[in-house]
């Protein structure tokens, strides 16, 4: 089966790999920018004719100048390459600290009825030996038009695999080097555009070496908006950390199982947020995810994995999330992924998970 998504190969330096992937991508990267640009206007969001948002995109391109010069020549070439300003691929970037600012202190989220979820299991549980993860990417359908498989060999750096949105520097995936990550958006109470935007300690995970690495990049790192990890490696860890501009909760398995949907659960984290009232169902689906791989034979392979991603049991959101499914048209569940650090591998089902096809990815060597 051909995948929906289409597969990018990017290399060289930071400004080629960018520039490569403007030029293969021009139409979804331009499709990815009008999406964030309509959905900050519709959620109250700073207007792009304002200053707030031009002095947003300023200002995270400022910090990542100081942070990372290499992440900024690389946009810079992600613009040059799709004919774009540079600004407005740091719209792209900055989207989910704009979104978490247009909604803090409101009752509902942006996403309100449509949710990630993501469950794993460590090595004692999984048929591989190393920890298998999947996830649902729960968001607006029509990014299933921007989204790509992007395949990243920059000079001097580990590759990697990663389902994202064209024009995002960081989203989920995995590396060389084995090391696996999914993402669930997370409302905290506060947010800020002081701190380091979330899509880009994604990046720095996604080239760790390790998990132990991968960890400390988000421990070191001052957020700016809520969102939540969860890594895993071949040689079978799994944990799960959430983000606030506050702080970072840290979550492991228990019984070799663990799951995450968009609400803080962690010790001196439950205040962070009140994303069970603004995403209905969030505890549900956690639950839900996690009563699946518990139940599941032993071990647990990533056919199980699959057929959890399709599951339609709760109530109030489930986790193959179909449009109109919540009180907002137009969002759901966008695809299904399957990460296997062992085989250094995704299983992508582009579509929803129930019914639509899984299609390996294997990172070359």
């Amino acid at each position: 089966m051909a995948l929906l998504f289409p597969g990018v190969l990017v290399e060289g330096s930071s400004y080629e790999c960018g520039r490569s992937l403007g030029e293969q991508c021009r139409d979804r990267v331009h499709l990815s920018y009008e999406i964030y640009l309509r959905l900050l206007r519709g959620t109250g969001g700073p207007s792009p004719a304002r200053t707030p948002l031009a002095a947003a995109c300023l200002g995270f391109l400022d910090r990542v100048r100081r942070e990372d010069p290499a992440l900024l020549k690389e946009m810079q070439g992600i613009a040059d390459g799709a004919r774009l300003a540079l600004h407005q691929v740091a719209l792209i970037n900055v989207r989910s600290e704009l979104m978490s600012l247009s909604c803090c202190g409101a009752r509902r989220s942006v996403s309100a009825g449509a949710g990630c979820t993501s469950f794993g299991v460590s090595g004692e549980a999984s048929s591989t030996g190393g920890a298998l993860m999947a996830q649902t990417w729960d968001w607006m359908l029509a990014c299933r038009q921007t989204l790509i498989l992007q395949e990243v060999r920059k000079a001097g750096a580990r590759p990697f695999l990663m389902l994202t949105e064209a024009g995002l520097i960081g989203k989920l995936g995995i590396n060389a080097d084995g090391i696996g990550l999914c993402v669930n958006f997370l409302h905290p109470r506060q947010a800020s555009l002081e701190g380091t935007a979330s899509h880009v300690y994604l990046r720095r995970i996604l080239e760790s070496p390790t998990i132990a690495l991968a960890r400390a990049a988000v421990m070191r790192t001052r957020a700016s908006a809520g969102i939540n990890v969860m890594l895993a490696d071949a040689a079978g860890h799994l944990l799960d950390l959430e983000i606030s501009p506050c702080g970072v909760g840290v979550l492991l398995p228990c019984r070799g199982v663990l799951k995450h949907a968009n609400h803080y659960v962690s010790a001196g984290m439950n205040g962070a947020s009140s994303a069970t009232r603004q995403i209905p169902g969030s505890g549900e689906r956690a639950r839900r995810a996690g009563q699946i791989l518990s139940q599941s034979p032993r071990p647990v392979g990533i056919e199980n994995l699959k057929k959890a991603l399709g599951d339609h049991q709760c109530q109030r959101g489930p986790i193959c999330a179909h449009a109109g499914c919540g009180p907002w048209q137009g969002w759901g569940t966008v695809c299904g992924v399957v990460v296997d650090p062992r085989g250094r591998s995704l299983h992508v089902a582009p579509g929803f998970p129930c019914e639509t096809p899984f299609s390996q990815v294997t990172l070359r060597p």
